[in-house]
């Protein structure tokens, strides 16, 4: 299955307190607009996950981690967050005012965060809700730009591939009805203003086009309009990152390389301050792991090929606990096997 949660923590501040208000603010000052930056707070956000087929709210990431918790065993095939974004962070709350977005939330900051990082255990063993397959996809504007930091502390912390946007995602919201027309010398249609009765119409409009940057693309006549969606499903990321993907090793063909690479993910991201071991190799002799000592300062782990080809989501947590057993008996400097469990 697929799961969509939207950042629940946005709120516009001060509060919009008519449609009308908020309209003024995309509109040519023209037209009677107001030089505002207008961005979307939960609401739309809400919208566009109920438009899409339904989604859960997270306003903080203890949030999400209950969202993600409640989730069976192997069910998601993709996670996609809607949220605020930018080069640094991915974030479920914050606060929209007159000139930007400001991130004003601690517990609500996904990438180099305290709590974040706090909280990369939870999510680690909450990964077998995830298909071996399975891909977050984190819908904001930049979270896949140039400095893929966000990606890739996501990926570590769900062990999965992470995928982002590059650049902005935008979004409008369609009023109406209008009022008279504002024209240029030429007579073209510059703006139209409000009309005594104008009220948003449909929210949680959004769209991916780097091409299109523009008030005039997001709210004017512009050909572009047409790319705008209501479904967060159809907008497709164009950036990636597969740095915590711990199941690689599994999707290898020779499961003698996969073995040994899959040992070396699970210390990498599980065991980073481990005793030191000489060196890896995969034996088919080997039911599970060996610690294997050529004298006090040459200690080596050999894999079994069960070692991978038993490893799912589901028993991912005793190939860690048993990869920490064999890590033991080298700290120890002792030999030994550590069967499949």
């Amino acid at each position: 299955m697929k799961l969509l949660v939207h950042a629940s923590g946005y709120r516009n501040v001060p509060a919009f307190t008519s449609d009308q208000q908020e309209i003024r603010w995309v509109l040519d000052p023209r037209c009677g607009g107001l030089p505002n930056h207008w961005a979307p707070s939960s609401k739309d956000f809400a919208v566009a996950g109920a438009s899409s087929g339904g989604s859960s709210p997270a306003a903080s990431i203890e949030e999400l981690l209950r969202v993600i918790r409640l989730q069976t065993v192997e069910s998601l095939e993709e996670l996609r967050i809607i949220g605020h974004a930018n080069e640094s962070w991915f974030v479920l709350a914050g606060e929209i005012h007159t000139d930007d977005v400001y991130f004003t939330q601690p517990n609500a900051l996904i990438g180099q965060s305290d709590a974040f990082k706090a909280a990369m255990p939870q999510f680690r063993d909450l990964q077998d809700r995830f298909t071996a397959d399975a891909r977050i996809v984190l819908l904001g504007c930049n979270a896949g730009s140039g400095n893929d930091a966000i990606m890739s502390i996501v990926s570590h912390a769900f062990l999965r591939k992470v995928a982002g946007f590059k650049q902005e995602v935008k979004y409008n919201f369609e009023w109406g009805p209008t009022g008279p027309a504002v024209r240029d010398a030429q007579g073209k249609v510059i703006c139209t203003g409000l009309a005594p009765n104008s009220r948003v119409l449909i929210r949680g409009r959004m769209m991916y086009s780097p091409a299109a940057s523009d008030l005039g693309d997001l709210f004017g006549q512009t050909s572009n309009l047409g790319l705008f969606r209501t479904n967060a499903w159809m907008l497709e990321p164009d950036a990636s990152s597969n740095a915590g993907d711990i199941f690689i090793p599994v999707r290898r063909m020779d499961p003698g390389a996969g073995a040994v690479e899959l040992v070396e993910r699970i210390i990498q991201e599980f065991f980073p301050n481990h005793a030191w071991v000489s060196g890896f190799s995969a034996d088919p002799s080997v039911s599970g792991l060996r610690v294997r000592k050529r004298d006090s300062t040459h200690i080596f782990i050999d894999a079994g090929l069960d070692f991978v080809k038993n490893t799912t989501p589901r028993t991912l947590k005793n190939r860690v606990a048993e990869v920490g057993r064999a890590l033991d008996l080298v700290k120890a400097q002792s030999a030994g096997v550590i069967p499949l469990t």
